[in-house]
């Protein structure tokens, strides 16, 4: 569940809060540079002479945050899976966990398709190939992001299933995944058709088709 941005900021915070208050600004710059470089050049072709120019500080600056550029793609694409999946966090309210998915998923499809889209479909098709190029320095930690995505919404699927509002005869896990494939491929299929597709419409027909699993009355 790729890429808003918009908090990427405050990701980095929480990450490095108890650290010193210079440090911790300065490693939030160079991911919010890397980003923007990623998104212009690609993973494979920015450099980290170019991050370091984004920022205005020398390229071996960087590694003082960052032992590689590998480390910053798999921190700056965790930082923006970690933004949309707190959309799913369970809250102190007592909504159910069907409605925190529906809600989570509306701020998600918004988000996804909001000013940032284009460029969240960029870093999740770099994301997946530099992954395929590169499995042990970046599609390990790739992979492990994903089904952390995947275990979460399961996890918040079950507590649904518990509460009676989608049918235990489907696997968690397989609804899951499917929520957050049908997420990407929509995105993706936006960007191919430019634009040329009502999203709106889509994630309504999407909400019905998880509203049918819930249990019959029979």
């Amino acid at each position: 569940m790729f890429v808003t941005f918009d908090t990427i900021q405050t990701r980095a915070r929480r990450v490095t809060e108890t650290a010193d208050p210079y440090l911790t600004q300065r490693r939030i710059e160079i991911l919010d540079a890397a980003r923007a470089v990623f998104v212009r050049r690609g993973f494979e072709r920015a450099t980290m002479q170019e991050i370091a120019d984004e920022v205005g500080i020398s390229a071996g600056a960087i590694y003082r945050y960052f032992p590689s550029k590998e480390a910053l793609i798999t921190t700056v694409c965790g930082a923006a899976g970690a933004d949309y999946m707190s959309a799913f966090d369970v809250d102190a309210t007592d909504r159910s966990a069907f409605d925190i998915l529906a809600d989570g998923g509306a701020a998600v499809w918004s988000a996804v398709f909001g000013p940032h889209g284009e460029d969240a479909i960029r870093i999740t098709l770099e994301a997946t190939l530099a992954a395929m190029r590169d499995p042990e320095a970046i599609g390990d930690q790739f992979a492990r992001q994903m089904a952390g995505e995947v275990e979460q919404l399961a996890t918040l699927v079950e507590r649904a299933q518990g509460e009676g509002s989608i049918t235990s005869a489907i696997n968690a896990r397989s609804l899951a995944a499917t929520l957050i494939a049908v997420t990407q491929g929509m995105q993706l299929l936006h960007s191919q058709l430019q634009g040329d597709v009502d999203v709106n419409d889509a994630f309504q027909l999407l909400v019905r088709m998880v509203e049918g699993l819930q249990p019959s009355d029979d």
